[in-house]
């Protein structure tokens, strides 16, 4: 994360180009999708089911564990969605008032057509 982006996002929240960018991918958008329904910090464990529950290509459960810490996750974070501390797993959501219509909207349009 640049820091001229990360300070626009811990003041402003995310860019709407960074809320795109983030919904552009299933398992980014499964991790936001599991944050409006739950708790606002889970860990990978907490969020790796959910992701395999709804991952349409049957991914295996090492590699998609593997990409939330190392890909998902960051990007999310960098994208000022969620703060993630990969030492501990554990990622904290940031609700953005401006984008959580839009997550439930997509949330309710993709899981009503699967």
């Amino acid at each position: 994360m640049t820091p001229a982006r990360g300070e626009h996002a811990q003041r402003h929240g995310p860019p709407l180009d960074d809320f795109f960018e983030a919904m552009a991918d299933s398992h980014r958008r499964y991790v936001l999708y599991y944050f409006r329904e739950s708790d606002d910090v889970a860990s990978i464990d907490d969020l790796l089911p959910f992701v395999l529950a709804h991952d349409s290509e049957g991914g295996d459960r090492d590699l998609i564990r593997t990409r939330l810490h190392h890909v998902t996750l960051p990007k999310l974070a960098d994208c000022g969605f969620l703060e993630y501390d990969p030492r501990s797993g554990t990622a904290r959501y940031r609700d953005d008032h401006r984008f959580g219509d839009c997550i439930d909207h997509s949330a309710w349009t993709e899981f009503r057509s699967t």
